[in-house]
């Protein structure tokens, strides 16, 4: 028989803990729904706390989870909005009746909750198994498995990354760090040396680069020489290449 589990989680930003527990879980179960939480008021106060340069959205987010696990067809995605649920560690019970809603509209029956807090394992059950009509979405046996509370193999969390990305920039999973890759663009007179330069940067920071347009702009519109005012142009083209 079939048996499927369950996460639930801001991810904001999913690092390599997360990514290391979804993927122990998923060797339990048959099938994985990875839910993503969202809460436009939360999410905006937990960016304008942190020390992040850009806030990504539950659009990013999402993605960050697609892009990571996007070989991996027992894993799957869903969105839960908690907006108007008062913020944890309150509003488990409107938090609980939300979950059924949506476990219900996508016709998915849970057979285990995965955790690695140790805290929130009565509440699922408290919550969970008190609602009406439960059995419509969780197994009459519904187990929560805890894994990895001490987070052994990468010791961080969420609030740590946020707080501080770059210095936390090896526990972030390849999407995250393209996401928050700062991007620098070299505009000049032509010369080798400066072509070089960005292939040495590229290397450095271990990312990408984007050919060099100044060459293309050049010959496209017969000039020899750089204005003020090409400077401008040539960086708007990089941006959209970029």
């Amino acid at each position: 028989m079939k048996k499927t589990g369950i996460i639930f989680g801001k991810f904001y930003p999913i690092h390599m803990g997360h990514v290391d527990f979804i993927q122990k879980a998923g060797g339990f179960v048959d099938e994985l729904y990875v839910v993503v939480c969202s809460d436009d008021t939360r999410d905006k106060k937990l960016f304008e706390e942190s020390k992040m340069r850009k806030m990504p959205t539950i659009k990013d987010r999402l993605n960050f989870v697609k892009g990571i696990f996007k070989y991996q067809n027992n894993i799957k995605l869903i969105h839960l909005a908690e907006d108007g649920i008062p913020f944890y560690p309150n509003g488990w019970k409107l938090w609980s009746e939300r979950v059924f809603e949506v476990l219900l509209q996508n016709d998915i029956k849970v057979d285990v909750i995965f955790s690695n807090e140790l805290q929130d394992v009565e509440n699922y059950k408290n919550n969970f198994l008190t609602l009406p009509n439960f059995e419509k979405v969780f197994n009459k046996n519904l187990t929560i498995q805890t894994i990895d509370i001490n987070r052994d193999n990468f010791p961080i969390s969420a609030t740590e990354v946020r707080n501080s990305p770059y210095h936390n920039w090896d526990f972030m999973p390849k999407p995250v760090q393209e996401f928050f890759t700062i991007k620098v663009a070299i505009i000049g007179t032509p010369h080798s040396g400066k072509t070089t330069l960005v292939h040495k940067l590229s290397n450095c920071y271990n990312t990408n680069f984007v050919e060099d347009y100044k060459k293309k702009y050049l010959k496209k519109n017969n000039l020899k020489n750089l204005e003020e005012k090409d400077f401008n142009s040539i960086a708007e083209k990089y941006q959209k290449k970029s």
